[in-house]
Order: C-alpha cells, then structure tokens, then sequence
C-alpha cells in the first residue's frame, strides 16, 4: 500500500504523521534509515538488537558527530 504524505515541523524537528494502517502499537522502538532519499521504518524486534545497531550506526557517522574521549578528572565523585 502507497500513501502521498507531507513532513511538517514539530519544534525543532520534522515529523510525518502515519496513517492509522502503518500505525506501530505505542512505545515501539523504531529504526530509521535513510539511503538515497528513500526513508525506511523498521521496528525493533527486541531491545537485543539496540547495541548493535548503534554499533552500526556509527560506521555511517561523519566526523563531526565523533566525540572526544570523555575525560572524567574534574568530578570529585
């Protein structure tokens, strides 16, 4: 099934509001991927899965997401 929809603004981010047939039941982890400009929604199949595809994740990220290493000295805790 095919459904022409458009992304609109939600504070700071864009949404798009799924009709009620793609629905995922409440508080159902999700995977977004994007390649080409053709945005898939995934379910995740159980909270197993997360490390790893933020493993993945991370291949695919530019360097500007790349942390420093987190140095912990400052903290009298």
């Amino acid at each position: 099934m095919q459904v022409i929809t458009q992304p609109f603004n939600s504070g700071n981010s864009q949404a798009v509001r799924l009709p009620k047939s793609f629905a995922f039941a409440p508080n159902t982890p999700l995977i977004l991927q994007k390649e080409n400009d053709v945005l898939t929604i995934t379910p995740v199949a159980n909270l197993g899965q997360v490390p790893a595809l933020f493993a993945k994740l991370g291949e695919h990220l530019s360097d500007e997401f790349v942390r420093d290493e987190f140095v912990d000295d400052k903290r009298g805790w």
